[in-house]
């Protein structure tokens, strides 16, 4: 993590996860309770989408790691980053970056296609100490983590850690898998994962 350094973010404000749970319920009232309409106009809640995604990676690390990993969420006036997490209590900045994959949802072809996509987004570019999140809507019963790990390994990436987020309906889940690290050996088994039940957690 970055140290403490002022930065400008969009409208002044940073939200916590809860807050932008609140922002999102709205936008659903807005689509007539349509969820899946938030999804699809992207270009509308573009904003919006990235820190939703972002929220739950937040409470995720918070769950495992505890305070020191508590973060609030803004949105800075210039991309790159998408997001940046803001340390609760130290100032401390974590730049993220976020990235979307549920254009395949329904054309899913290959491992090697989707880490080469990855690729040509965000591999060719330069971050400065950031994370990537990969925000997936492919099931998650069809999707073989390990092979898609392989793939990536093909590449150098420039990030500090690359997560892999995977959603389960039926349990309302969120799975953040650590595919990548720039400190570290990674793997399939480094995981890490917030429930709608943990709601001892939200914040």
């Amino acid at each position: 993590m970055n140290n403490k350094i002022y930065v400008s973010c969009k409208n002044n404000k940073a939200y916590s996860p809860i807050g932008i749970m609140d922002l999102f319920e709205q936008a659903v009232k807005e689509n007539n309770g349509d969820i899946e309409a938030i999804f699809k106009k992207k270009q509308k809640y573009k904003n919006l989408l990235e820190m939703w995604h972002g929220s739950f990676l937040a409470l995720a690390l918070y769950k495992k790691f505890g305070p020191q990993f508590k973060f609030y969420i803004c949105q800075p006036e210039k991309d790159p980053p998408d997001l940046y997490f803001i340390h609760k209590e130290s100032g401390g900045i974590l730049p993220v970056e976020i990235m979307e994959l549920y254009k395949y949802k329904d054309n899913f072809k290959s491992y090697e296609e989707l880490a080469k996509h990855i690729w040509k987004k965000k591999g060719v570019k330069k971050y400065d100490r950031c994370y990537l999140l990969l925000a997936s809507r492919l099931s998650t019963s069809k999707f073989n983590v390990t092979k898609f790990l392989q793939e990536l390994k093909n590449f150098t990436w420039d990030f500090q850690k690359i997560y892999l987020s995977l959603y389960m309906a039926r349990k309302q889940q969120w799975t953040f898998f650590e595919i990548f690290s720039s400190s570290a050996q990674y793997s399939s088994l480094n995981y890490m994962y917030f429930n709608k039940e943990d709601k001892q957690f939200l914040y």
